[in-house]
């Protein structure tokens, strides 16, 4: 009779270890699914604003502080901009200067395009 106690009573710890890790494992996957969500409003928040480019009556500084302002609220405020100063935002993006305004920054030609930057998520 004792071995048989002894027994279900390890029976009783294995099916609680397993339930233990089941729940676990569940707990993992939510959290894998809340920054897959999380990721996707990222990058959903960047593709909107990129196709808002040049907003009626904004001038380009305007919109790239717009831009920074935008990010920062899409990021729960944790955004910190690859190009903290606007100088070298136009410097990487800008070297042809399709714009007259923009003169001053077409002494060099540096062909990075929005793929190929170091955006960090």
């Amino acid at each position: 009779m004792l071995p048989s106690l002894r027994e279900r009573e390890r029976q009783r710890e294995r099916e609680t270890e397993r339930e233990r890790e089941r729940e676990r494992e569940r707990e993992r996957e939510r959290e894998r699914e809340r920054n897959d969500r999380k990721k996707a409003t990222r990058f959903a928040w960047v593709r909107s604003l990129s196709r808002t480019k040049f907003t009626s009556g904004m001038n380009f500084t305007s919109w790239y502080k717009y831009y920074l302002s935008y990010m920062n609220i899409a990021l729960g405020g944790n955004f910190n901009p690859v190009f903290p100063s606007l100088d070298l935002f136009l410097e990487l993006y800008f070297p042809s200067c399709s714009f007259p305004s923009l003169s001053k920054y077409c002494s060099h030609s540096l062909p990075i395009t929005l793929s190929q930057s170091s955006f960090q998520f």
